[in-house]
């Protein structure tokens, strides 16, 4: 097992995470099948990325509907075309009594996975910037839909992901399936030096918090360092003065305070951890 790819599956210690070794088993033995139809549909992928977090996606709906409705409004030909490959298990999500909504009460049939990118776009667009003209790395990028969301709703210049190398392999997949145009994909064992001089965002949602301590300072040298401006979500501890496993502290930050103008929040809408927004 590689180093970031080791990074990933261990916990304080030496000993791995079983379940997300157990995942990308699981995405290896999809690449070797080649049936992509039901990959929405393998329980470690659900468990890992998305799939049944029922409880997240009822919280980035309020926050989604409290704040800026119409990119739900409208946008529902595009939210069932990006579950329209890979059979995703879908869920009825509503929320009553919301008024912006221009509906008393509003109601959707969708995956849970779509509902974390719009949120995203929401907060950088309302706390950062954001234009099509954009160059965007994304750290850890799931089965690559924040990708297809961001080029449909907001557009960007190019779209960089960085990953393991399987999971590279399945945002391809995913993203091919729809065509969608300038997509980077970085191996970090071997491409990591063909990264652009500079980027205009940063985004990682739940993937930089979940790497050691060694491999987060390596991506801050490599990749963030680079952008002008980015969003972290994750796992963070911001007043602890220490380094931690598979989480965000005070030393953390202090990296990205060298560099940037920082604002954190909690994370309201998720339930856990928070949210690291920096700037130049």
């Amino acid at each position: 097992m590689d180093a970031h790819e080791s990074s990933w599956c261990r916990t304080h210690g030496p000993r791995p995470m079983t379940y997300r070794v157990k995942f990308l088993e699981d995405i290896s033995s999809l690449h070797d099948s080649g049936d992509y139809s039901q990959f929405r549909n393998i329980q470690s992928l659900q468990e890992n990325v998305s799939g049944v977090n029922t409880r997240r996606a009822n919280g980035e709906l309020k926050y989604i509907l409290e704040n800026n409705p119409e990119i739900l409004i409208e946008n529902l030909d595009k939210i069932k075309e990006w579950d329209s490959f890979g059979n995703p298990t879908t869920y009825e999500f509503s929320k009553k009594g919301i008024p912006q909504s221009g509906e008393k009460d509003f109601s959707i049939n969708c995956s849970d996975s779509v509902f974390p990118p719009l949120s995203d776009i929401i907060r950088i667009k309302e706390r950062l910037k954001l234009s099509p003209d954009f160059d965007i790395v994304e750290l850890g990028c799931g089965f690559g839909i924040e990708t297809k969301v961001f080029h449909d709703i907001v557009g960007y210049n190019s779209y960089t992901h960085v990953d393991l190398p399987d999971m590279l392999k399945l945002q391809s997949v995913y993203l091919t399936n729809f065509k969608t145009p300038n997509v980077i994909y970085i191996n970090p064992y071997q491409d990591i030096d063909n990264l652009k001089t500079h980027y205009d965002l940063f985004i990682s949602n739940f993937a930089f918090t979940e790497l050691s301590p060694d491999v987060q300072e390596f991506y801050f040298d490599k990749i963030i360092r680079k952008c002008n401006m980015g969003i972290i979500l994750g796992k963070m501890w911001p007043k602890h003065n220490r380094i931690t496993h598979n989480s965000i502290s005070k030393v953390q930050i202090g990296w990205i305070e060298s560099e940037f103008n920082v604002k954190y929040e909690a994370n309201h809408a998720c339930g856990k951890g928070g949210i690291l927004y920096f700037w130049k």
